[in-house]
């Protein structure tokens, strides 16, 4: 098994054993897309698309819900952010904070979607009251996040984006 994998694995095993029991008004954060989003900010979005197949793999496998209730939300949403690679040149260390506040909201979105596409009975209006302490909860794992998941690119041995400090 890879170092990445065992990330990976840890992260869905403290998503689904300890987060559920980690709430802000109601909401739990969503460890595997901070970190995939962490990830790919740093990496691209091609590493970042890999480790969403595979972060959403393993929340599928661990969950009671259709296989690709994770997956396709985390593919899509990553392919999304990973969009912002492009604009390198003028990110502000708060972006990776942005992104996923801005990501969360819609990765619930349509895993709700893909939910009620299969036919299960999804709460809507419970998920829509709690987008937005979700999207709080999230960005304020990624402060913590992000610069552990720096570390952890430096240690791949490859340069990631570098960030720099807005200044006005």
């Amino acid at each position: 098994m890879t170092p990445w994998m065992v990330i990976l694995v840890g992260v869905a095993l403290i998503q689904h054993v300890i987060l559920p029991h980690v709430t802000f008004f109601g909401a739990h954060p969503n460890l595997m897309l901070v970190v995939i989003l962490a990830w790919g900010l740093l990496r691209g979005n091609r590493d970042g698309l890999i480790w969403a197949l595979v972060g959403g793999v393993l929340l599928d496998l661990f969950s009671l819900a259709p296989m690709g209730t994770s997956t396709l939300p985390l593919l899509i949403v990553m392919f999304l952010v990973g969009l912002l690679e492009f604009t390198a040149f003028r990110v502000v260390i708060w972006l990776p904070v942005a992104a996923v506040f801005v990501a969360t909201p819609l990765f619930q979105l349509l895993a709700l979607t893909f939910l009620k596409s299969l036919g299960w009975t999804t709460g809507w209006g419970r998920t829509l009251e709690l987008l937005v302490p979700m999207a709080t909860l999230n960005a304020l794992f990624m402060i913590i996040v992000f610069p552990l998941m720096r570390r952890v690119n430096g240690w791949a041995g490859q340069k990631g984006i570098q960030w720099r400090r807005w200044e006005t």
